[in-house]
């Protein structure tokens, strides 16, 4: 793309104004150009239908990243590097701490089954999942942002399998969402 629309070789017309950027991204360009994607820039009145199409979506993600945040914060702001005790956000949520055993592993759940959403394994994707919402909010056309969160991301089910299971009332309302 660069030969082509950059490099005059006999053109009459003018480079592209995203030739003489420090890096030329033709892309970005043609996102902000003709699509007015950017931060903040879906911010406007005529948009609000928009945002309450992916409100649901948002809302949900929203929650999911927060309860995981909560349920262990220390980890979760440590980047889980460093396993703590209880944290007054924990209290705060009344959340109970997870159960380990002597060594700091965690234990198996009463059913035998092992963390699920609130382990250390889903941490790094709990991550990705909040740049993902972010970018979806603030940078990208908020017509696509529902699809952007369920289809490349898997704990927006990982978690919504995990408040149908612990929470029967809004489990319902997720079915009625999802369906």
């Amino acid at each position: 793309g660069y030969r082509l629309f950059c490099e005059a070789d006999g053109w009459d017309r003018a480079p592209r104004p995203w030739c003489a950027a420090k890096v030329p991204y033709i892309y970005g360009f043609i996102q902000s150009h003709y699509w007015d994607v950017g931060f903040l820039r879906y911010f406007v009145a005529k948009q609000i239908p928009n945002f309450a199409l992916a409100a649901p979506m948002i809302a949900l993600s929203v929650s999911g990243i927060w309860s995981y945040a909560a349920h262990e914060p220390v980890r979760f702001v440590t980047l889980g590097l460093h396993q703590g005790g209880e944290h007054s956000l924990q209290k705060k949520a009344g959340v109970p701490p997870p159960r380990r055993s002597k060594g700091g592993h965690r234990t198996k759940a009463a059913d035998g089954r092992n963390g699920g959403y609130f382990s250390g394994e889903v941490l790094v994707y709990v991550y990705q999942w909040a740049v993902m919402v972010l970018v979806a909010t603030f940078v990208m056309n908020v017509q696509v942002a529902t699809r952007f969160l369920a289809c490349g991301c898997p704990p927006v089910y990982w978690y919504a399998a995990q408040l149908c299971h612990s929470q029967p009332v809004a489990g319902r309302a997720l079915w009625a969402y999802f369906v």
